[in-house]
């Protein structure tokens, strides 16, 4: 007997049909003369499916028994007669689905919710008949990993009957204990271990919390739109003990999934279109398109390194000789007799690039500290003038016109892959295609560069102040990866032009050129 339970058999199905591929095989061994079944659509309801067991039944002269008769491929009336069902089982899950995608099409329009619970929602349901009533924000207070723990812990300490038992040995901090459970959380890599075994119980570096959904959702947008990057974001999740809504550790990638969803904007997605939503929103539709472009400019470029930089202008500084990059060389400073560094700088920021200088590994360098100071100098300066609030301004003016070339954009890119999907089938020559393709390209490519000149600058905020002591202490306050951020907002390019053999006491402004990024104003 072979047995598929809770799997479909239709082409819409995803699941796969293990015991069906066994009895295909068997069919085709010749190893069976009757196949038994309880009518003809339980067998299959796919075309393609029903033509394949019909012409292995055909070739191996297996009869097919169902709701109370047997049926010969062999002989014409029959196998139309099992066509007949098949075709009538199509029709009925064609049916079916259309019904279905009527009514999630027309959910979708009026701003339902619909599928698996996003992390910082809740849902509420009537008491009565289970229909659902709204979507709200997650404000319920929960306690971090560590609590859990700690609290697990102090219940099996009192149970000492409890300690050799898988449950207690976990929460004794004992990794791994049950050989069986382990072979258990190994056997499917994708399964993520129980919340009581992702680390010890008690540790002096663990503090105890409380904690909403809500602010954890709040805190990721903000803290993205600000310029933070994703492993800061899950190393410090990880740290205070706090778990995805599948109770598993937070990651850059789920970071980044959460971050571009289309949900926390108040907008409930379908087919790739964007309908408003009922529930709450945690953020504006313009952050969220910001945030989309910012993920999506990122992926088109190099891998994001940063977490291993160590310096501020690292990568960013590029060489105007050759126009490649720079990097920090040399050792820092030595400790003075008072806790101070040295004034000789140490460091240099050294062009390691193609250098083109005959004779010269490098094609120049100058001192780090010095350099940071005057491009910090430079950032200070800018963000308490008034262009910096003018730009802020701008920026707001002009958010909706982000929304309709994110839009564009991905109209452009649907066609675009829609021409690698077709042109094969639709008998396109290739001259054609690469035609298509280029001017599709080129029309993406100008889109954003729409897109860059009225990107919405969220890395400024709270930055931006006329009172300069109070930007040089919310600069203060970023952190190495925040810092960079701004810098990229505010310079298109930093470049470390050539000083000259035997010059010496160059000051750093003549140095290092630098071109503003312009801020589009809007009247």
């Amino acid at each position: 007997m072979w047995v598929d339970n809770s799997k479909g058999a239709s082409k819409y199905s995803r699941g796969v049909r293990e015991e069906w591929q066994a009895l295909l095989e068997l069919i085709a061994a010749g190893e069976i003369d009757v196949l038994v079944v309880w009518e003809p659509s339980r067998l299959t309801r796919d075309r393609l499916v029903w033509a394949t067991l019909a012409h292995h039944c055909e070739e191996r002269d297996v009869k097919i028994a169902a709701s109370g008769r047997v049926y010969d491929l062999a002989d014409p009336d029959d196998a139309f007669q099992l066509d007949l069902y098949f075709a009538l089982g199509i029709r009925e899950v064609g049916i079916t689905r259309k019904r279905v995608m009527r009514d999630k099409s027309h959910e979708a329009k009026a701003g339902k919710p619909h599928g698996r619970l996003l992390f910082g929602y809740y849902r509420l349901y009537s008491p009565t008949n289970g229909a659902l009533l709204r979507q709200v924000k997650d404000d319920r207070r929960r306690i971090n990993l560590w609590a859990v723990n700690a609290a697990l812990f102090i219940a099996v300490a009192a149970l000492p009957e409890l300690w050799p038992t898988p449950l207690g040995r976990f929460a004794m901090g004992w990794r791994p204990l049950d050989p069986r459970l382990q072979d258990l959380l190994d056997a499917d890599s994708r399964r993520q271990p129980p919340w009581w075994a992702l680390d010890p119980a008690i540790r002096p570096d663990r503090s105890l919390l409380w904690f909403t959904r809500e602010r954890v959702v709040h805190m990721l947008l903000r803290r993205s739109l600000e310029g933070d990057k994703e492993f800061v974001l899950a190393r410090e999740l990880g740290f205070a003990g706090i778990l995805t809504g599948t109770n598993s550790q937070f990651t850059t990638s789920s970071i980044r999934t959460l971050v571009t969803n289309p949900s926390y904007a108040g907008l409930r997605s379908h087919h790739d279109s964007l309908f408003e939503a009922v529930w709450p929103a945690y953020i504006s539709v313009e952050d969220h398109l910001a945030l989309v472009a910012k993920f999506a400019k990122r992926a088109q470029g190099r891998p994001n390194r940063d977490h291993s930089l160590k310096y501020l202008l690292s990568g960013l500084l590029s060489c105007a000789v050759c126009g490649g990059t720079t990097s920090v060389q040399g050792e820092d400073g030595d400790e003075g007799a008072e806790g101070a560094k040295k004034t000789r700088p140490h460091q240099h920021y050294i062009c390691v690039g193609r250098g083109r200088l005959p004779g010269r590994r490098a094609c120049t360098a100058r001192p780090r500290r010095p350099t940071e100071l005057y491009i910090i100098e430079l950032v200070l300066e800018w963000l308490s003038s008034p262009e910096a609030a003018d730009a802020l301004l701008a920026d707001e003016r002009s958010a909706s016109n982000l929304r309709a070339l994110m839009e564009r954009r991905g109209a452009l890119q649907r066609r675009l892959d829609e021409l690698y999907d077709t042109a094969g089938r639709t008998g396109m020559s290739d001259r054609l295609a690469a035609a298509t393709e280029r001017n599709l390209t080129e029309l993406i490519a100008e889109v954003d560069a729409d897109i860059d000149a009225t990107q919405r600058y969220p890395v400024l905020r709270g930055l931006v102040k006329p009172d300069r002591t109070d930007v040089e202490a919310a600069w203060e306050r970023l952190d190495l990866f925040r810092k960079r951020e701004v810098i990229k907002t505010l310079f298109v390019r930093l470049e470390m032009k050539k000083v000259g053999r035997g010059r010496k006491g160059v000051p750093i402004e003549e140095t290092i050129d630098v071109t503003w990024r312009e801020f589009a104003l809007v009247s």
